[in-house]
Order: structure tokens, then C-alpha cells, then sequence
């Protein structure tokens, strides 16, 4: 049930089913749990036998991470689902735990020019409350984990921030680096269809969703200490009358395949050279390197 949509009392369970299409649609929701659960079915049926999932989009748009902290409507109304469920558990003897939360947001607090550290302790601080009320109310052990994006819309509010350095994106993309980090990145968000430039379509918003369940089951089911797609190093080189700038990515999964616009979006967007780093892999992160040059 979304924010905005009537009629749910909390009384009840209802099948996972979206009646919605077109900008309204927009909840990555639907896509993680399918994801999650065909994964857990397929590689740990044991585990998909035993638990259920129970969904809830509480998400509101056009928001700042700062009016969406503990006691904000917001805020509350997934303490209200959470109280709810544990009711329903209780009253068929079982265990209810809060594992996670999807987070999509960030372009409000580029176009309001927010500083890198103001989001971060707004982020940071959200985490630790929605944890802490949660294992209140269920009385669970594990803590809870977000899982976020990179925000990758952040250049369509240029009139109202003209810049092209991405706060919020970068400083998502360091939370998420760092070690036993409860900020998760799943996926950069380059390389979806938005119906208006800033929101997702309704097929891009479950295809998102796909990307969640997926991170999920590597975090919550297989401990991974996943990282996301982000560069390395870079090195710029004279070549003949032009310049070259070649950028080492670490990927997560093996087999990329990048076209011409996907390059050009991705240079342009979500990973601008602003106070890149000259760094090597680290020996203890597995994963694969994978290259590309820019020629100009």
C-alpha cells in the first residue's frame, strides 16, 4: 500500500500485487521482494519455505532526508506497519524481524544545495533510529540495513543548483564504501528510463527493485560485504594532438557491456573526476577491474 492510496485499516495481509501503472506507479517495492524470493527459492529453498515477506511502500515524493526523520508522518507511518505486522504475527505464532529498508531519494537535497556532511549525518542518524524502533518493536537481534541507490537525476535541477558537482551522489557512494557501512548501494542510477527526466517509469522503478532484491540476497542471505560499481583510479595521458583519460572501475559482477550514450552518461553524470583519488584495489576486496577510455 503507498502513502497516498486509501482504504488499507493494517487489519489484514493482502497479496503482493501492483493495480498501478504510469508516473504513479513509481515503488521499487514490487521488484525487490519478486527478486528476493525466486532467489531465495532457487538457491536457499529451505529459507524461502520457512519465511514470508511482508511489503510495505511508505515512501512520499519530493522530500527532504530532513523531513523524513523520527516523528515525521513518514517516519511514523513505518512504525505504524511495522506495529501492525508484529500484531498479525503474534496472533499466528510467529517471529516477525525487520531486515531492511529501500531508500530512493537525494535529488531534493542537491537542488536545495545541501553540503555533503549535512546529508550524511541526515543519513546516518535515520539509519540508527529506524533500527533502533524496529528491534523495539519486534524485539529482533540483527540489525537493519538500507539499501540505497546513487542518485543519478541530480543535473536536471541545474536552475536551481548550478553545478555540476554531485554532492549527494558522491557522498552516497562513500557511504557506502566504508567498512561494515549499513548503507548499501545497490546501483547507480545512470542507466534507467525517467518518464520526466527525474522520476522512473513504472518498469524502470520494479527494474530498480530487481537490482535491490538481488543485493539483498548477496548481503542478507550470503554475507557479502558488497560494494558497488565505483572508479578506482585515473590516469590522463597526452596521445598524438588529444588527451586520454583511462578510469579503473571495481564491478561487482563480471561481463560488461557499455554502448557510446551509457559511457557518455556515466562520465557526465555519476562519476566526474571532482577529488578523485589515486588508489589502488585493495588486496581483500574481490571483485573484477574493468577499464575505459575517454578520448578528447
Amino acid at each position: 500500500m503507498r502513502a497516498y492510496e486509501n482504504g488499507s485499516d493494517r487489519k489484514m495481509l493482502v497479496p503482493l500485487e501492483e493495480g498501478v501503472n504510469g508516473p504513479r506507479g513509481e515503488t521499487p517495492v514490487s521488484g525487490a521482494a519478486c527478486r528476493l524470493f525466486r532467489l531465495m527459492q532457487r538457491y536457499s529453498p529451505v529459507t524461502a519455505s520457512r519465511i514470508r515477506l511482508i511489503c510495505s511502500a511508505t515512501g512520499v515524493g519530493g522530500a527532504s532526508i530532513g523531513s523524513l526523520g523520527r516523528g515525521t508522518g513518514a517516519y511514523n507511518r513505518i512504525l505504524d506497519d511495522l506495529k501492525a505486522a508484529k500484531i498479525l504475527a503474534d496472533r499466528e505464532g510467529k517471529t516477525l524481524s525487520m531486515p531492511a529498508f529501500i531508500w530512493t531519494q537525494g535529488e531534493t537535497d542537491h537542488q536545495d544545495r545541501k553540503t555533503r556532511e549535512w546529508y550524511r549525518e541526515k543519513m546516518e542518524k535515520l539509519i540508527r533510529d529506524i533500527n533502533h524502533d524496529a528491534r523495539a518493536v519486534t524485539g529482533q537481534k540483527n540489525d537493519v540495513v538500507c539499501f540505497g541507490y546513487q542518485v543519478g537525476s541530480h543535473l536536471k535541477y541545474y536552475q536551481f543548483n548550478p553545478t555540476d558537482y554531485p554532492a549527494i551522489a558522491l557522498e552516497q557512494l562513500d557511504m557506502a564504501l566504508e567498512k561494515d557501512s549499513r548503507y548499501v548501494m545497490t546501483t547507480p542510477m545512470y542507466h534507467f528510463e525517467y518518464s520526466d527526466g527525474v522520476h522512473l517509469t513504472a518498469p524502470m522503478s520494479r527494474l530498480y527493485g530487481e537490482y535491490v532484491g538481488y543485493v539483498m540476497k548477496k548481503v542478507l542471505l550470503d554475507g557479502a560485504d558488497w560494494k558497488p560499481v565505483h572508479p578506482l583510479n585515473h590516469k590522463i595521458r597526452k596521445f598524438g594532438k588529444g588527451w586520454t583519460v583511462e578510469v579503473a572501475f571495481y564491478a561487482p559482477c563480471p561481463l560488461w557491456f557499455w554502448t557510446r550514450r551509457r559511457l557518455t552518461i556515466l562520465a557526465i553524470m555519476v562519476f566526474p573526476l571532482w577529488g578523485l583519488r589515486e588508489r589502488m584495489l585493495p588486496s581483500s576486496l574481490s571483485g573484477w577491474w574493468e577499464r575505459i577510455r575517454y578520448s578528447c
